[in-house]
Parts: structure tokens; sequence; C-alpha cells
């Protein structure tokens, strides 16, 4: 195998991945004033609205998502609930109201057995930027899409945050 048949071979992917992307990286230039990027922990977000990424099976996977539930065990009563009825399906989102925060639960994969399912997560970005106006959300914190415990593919997750984010006129925080 010749060197120049090699670089051949991975142009022609790359002109083929090019031509085909993902709809969520077909938008070009971007507006991401609203988004900020922080170090920190989600939960001490002064954002009005926090979201859990959760499984649509009911089981809890992620550090994350059992913090959330050790500090809401009201909202882990009602997650088991809904899960058992099969209202927590891809697309769905559940805005739980706490005491001071809501929590936007947010389907990252239908079972936690599973990895992170980029469709998943598109149709709940889709229904979020659909749905964040009529639920009232004035502000939002996302965790961090560079936590490998969450996410297995950062780059593509991160631009698509970015790309649906930037399209909400509210402060948006990962």
């Amino acid at each position: 195998v010749l060197k120049s048949d090699i670089i051949a071979f991975f142009r022609v992917q790359n002109y083929k991945d090019f031509l085909n992307p993902p709809n969520f990286l077909r938008k070009k230039n971007l507006k991401m004033e609203n988004i900020n990027y922080l170090k920190g922990d989600i939960l001490f977000s002064k954002c009005q609205t926090l979201v859990n990424p959760i499984s649509c099976d009911g089981l809890m996977d992620s550090q994350l998502s059992k913090r959330f539930f050790v500090k809401y065990p009201d909202m882990l009563v009602k997650y088991k609930y809904y899960c058992d009825k099969k209202l927590l399906v891809p697309g769905n989102l559940w805005l739980y109201q706490g005491k001071v925060k809501r929590i936007l639960n947010f389907p990252i994969k239908e079972a936690a057995s599973n990895d992170v399912q980029i469709e998943v997560i598109e149709a709940g970005f889709k229904k979020f930027l659909n749905t964040y106006k009529e639920k009232h959300i004035t502000s939002i914190a996302f965790p961090s899409i560079s936590n490998p415990t969450l996410f297995d593919d950062g780059v593509n997750l991160k631009t698509m945050m970015e790309t649906f984010l930037s399209d909400c006129d509210i402060p948006v925080e990962i």
C-alpha cells in the first residue's frame, strides 16, 4: 500500500463527511453572547434552572444525577414514577420545581446501561428551544460537556450545545 493511496483514502472519507455533516454542525456564524463557560459545581449556580442529565429507564448512572436526587429526594420519587409509566422518553423534558431552584430533567440516553445517545440529546435540545419561554425559564445551567463520566463525545456535544443554546435569548451557563 502506497502512502499516497492512504492519503487519498482519507481525503475521500473526510470529503464525504464534509458534504454530509450532522444537522447541528451545519449552522454557521453562531451568536454566543448568551453562553458563559464557568468552572464550579452546577448545584451552586445562580441560574433559575439547573439541568439534570438522566436516562429514561429510572436508573441513575452518573454522580451528578445522584447528587441532584440526594438534594431533591421528592424529585427521585417522581422520576421513578414517570419512568415506570414510560412518560420520560427521548424528546420529553421534565421540569421539577424545588423550593429554590427549578430542575430540568434532561434525557441523554434511553437506558442507563447505554452510551450517551446524540439523537436523544438533540431531541431534548429541540424540545427545550420550543418550550423554554412557555415554561418561564429565565436562565439555565447545563453540566459541563467535557466531563467524561457524562458524555463520550465531548467535541460533538459541545458543538451541538453551542448551536442550539445560541438560539436562546436567556443567559446560559455551561
